[in-house]
């Protein structure tokens, strides 16, 4: 339910020696990731606060080098214009401890418990729809200062956001999570920011890209989206060189041009940008082939195109099993459901 890993700093364009954190914000393709030393899941109050919040919590533990615990939780912004500065107003009574950190609100409380003293910290970060609550707290030996202010504005200097549709933070290149950092923080003016961004850059693939994957999540319009991606692998071509995180970018405009054009019926559209997306993958040795496959298979099968739905539903079956049983209960392939060649990849998958 809650996937972690930690990564090479190098997608931040921070310091090589300071991990980092990363999570997604569980029902939604936004991953959220901060530069942790030293972070340690605690998996039993990970489960214990999943049963009561379900989909709001996000990540739960603690880091070096004071094992300070970490939490955060979301709540999707809705029912008004929320800021980062409402939101912490509405959580936190106290304003004498109220204090900002670049466009994020954020709140300090310092106690005496017992022989101790515990300091606990909030920032409400407002990005990508969504509110976050980042919580740190620290109990420590009386006239010790268990986390200085200038630590946590450190740690939440680094929280960024991403809409991670295909892979993880890794997969992308560094521009490209850097304008989904802005554009998750802009959100919902996004738009706009990229109109002049892209005035400004009209040959960085980066927004064109960004755009049409926030299109295409968002439920944009098809043409808008299509032109976005068909932009985006324009730009790419006219690089001399491309990176392997280029040409990950290339294959996932490719499955969010295909899945674009699925959603309006032009299924055979759909399928050529699935197939060019599967090479561009497949070239590059990535998972992500896996399910630009599974596409093409859902799309061939819906064309009536028997062969080439087997063909490649077997091949994203070899890659990631899942795909085999989510095929088994996908009504695109209903009409192979009492097809033996079907039944059997399927059931090599159970």
């Amino acid at each position: 339910m809650l996937s972690i890993t930690l990564a090479s700093l190098g997608a931040l364009l921070a310091p090589a020696e300071t991990p980092e954190v990363q999570a997604r914000v569980p029902s939604t393709y936004l991953g959220v990731s901060l530069r942790l030393e030293g972070f340690v899941e605690d998996a039993e109050l990970t489960r214990k606060v999943v049963a009561e919040l379900g989909d709001r919590a996000i990540l739960f533990g603690s880091f070096a080098p004071v094992r300070a615990s970490l939490s955060i939780i979301a709540e999707k912004s809705e029912g008004g214009p929320a800021t980062s500065a409402s939101w912490r107003s509405r959580l936190c009574e106290d304003k004498r401890g109220f204090f900002e950190v670049g466009r994020i609100a954020c709140h300090e409380t310092r106690e005496t418990v017992g022989p101790r003293e515990r300091v606990e910290y909030h920032a409400f970060p407002l990005a990508a729809g969504h509110c976050f609550d980042v919580r740190v707290s620290v109990v420590t030996e009386p006239g010790a200062d268990p986390l200085p202010r200038a630590e946590f504005i450190e740690l939440i200097d680094s929280f960024r956001v991403a809409l991670l549709r295909r892979g993880w933070r890794g997969d992308y290149p560094p521009a490209v999570l850097t304008i989904m950092n802005e554009v998750a923080f802009r959100t919902p003016g996004w738009q706009a920011w990229l109109a002049e961004e892209s005035k400004v850059r009209p040959d960085d693939y980066a927004l064109p890209f960004v755009q049409a994957e926030m299109l295409e999540v968002f439920g944009g319009p098809a043409d808008k989206t299509l032109a976005a991606y068909a932009r985006t692998i324009a730009l790419l071509g006219d690089l001399e060189q491309r990176t392997p995180a280029q040409h990950f970018i290339w294959a996932v405009c490719e499955d969010g041009a295909g899945l674009t054009l699925a959603k309006t019926g032009r299924v055979e559209e759909a399928i050529a940008h699935y197939r060019a997306g599967y090479q561009v993958a497949a070239d590059l040795g990535h998972i992500v082939r896996a399910p630009l496959a599974y596409n093409l298979a859902c799309a061939a099968a819906l064309s009536g195109d028997r062969t080439l739905a087997l063909d490649f539903l077997e091949r994203a079956g070899a890659v990631a099993p899942r795909y085999r049983t989510m095929a088994a209960r996908d009504s695109d392939f209903v009409d192979l459901r009492a097809d033996a060649e079907f039944q059997r990849i399927v059931s090599a998958g159970s």
